[in-house]
């Protein structure tokens, strides 16, 4: 897999910028996110769930539970393709869905099967990265009421973010 097989944003240009200006992977560790990423990981019952920052050649985990690595590569981040929806993306088993069937992260030992990733859309429009949930097993009942809490926790954390921006990248 490589880079050029996942569509970029249209305004990766932005999204890019927002980056370089917000300084959001060099913040102080804020205990908002994990305590987000736990109540996560609790509500949908999953051994997974992640707030990640999908950024140039790769995603980093601003808060994570159940997953030991801190970053991987974006050329096989799911959240890559989530980021470019404005609706939670849930794929239910990844061994029959073509975009990730031969996935390292599917066919190795991280195993996964079931994905959903609500965006984490700013103000602005600009879409950081996303809150998701992993499972190791296929889940082919993810409801409109789980896909709404989804969103709901990509909301707080888009707000967060916000609300902790230097007053000169948040204006």
């Amino acid at each position: 897999m490589n880079l050029a097989s996942y569509p970029l944003p249209h305004d990766e240009a932005e999204r890019n910028a927002f980056f370089a200006s917000a300084c959001i992977e060099n913040a102080d560790s804020d205990p908002f996110y994990q305590e987000l990423v736990e109540n996560v990981k609790l509500r949908f019952q999953v051994p997974t769930a992640l707030v990640s920052i999908v950024q140039e050649g790769e995603q980093w985990f601003r808060a994570k539970t159940g997953i030991n690595s801190h970053r991987t590569g974006r050329d096989v981040a799911f959240c890559a393709h989530a980021i470019m929806q404005n609706h939670v993306m849930v794929v239910e088993d990844a061994t029959s869905d073509m975009r990730f069937s031969s996935n390292p992260l599917v066919t190795g030992d991280t195993h996964i099967r079931f994905y959903a990733g609500a965006p984490i859309i700013l103000p602005t429009g600009i879409c950081p990265g996303t809150v998701c949930i992993i499972d190791t097993k296929p889940r082919h009942e993810f409801t409109l009421l789980d896909k709404r809490d989804l969103g709901e926790y990509a909301q707080q954390v888009a707000d967060h973010i916000m609300m902790t921006l230097p007053d000169d990248v948040a204006a």
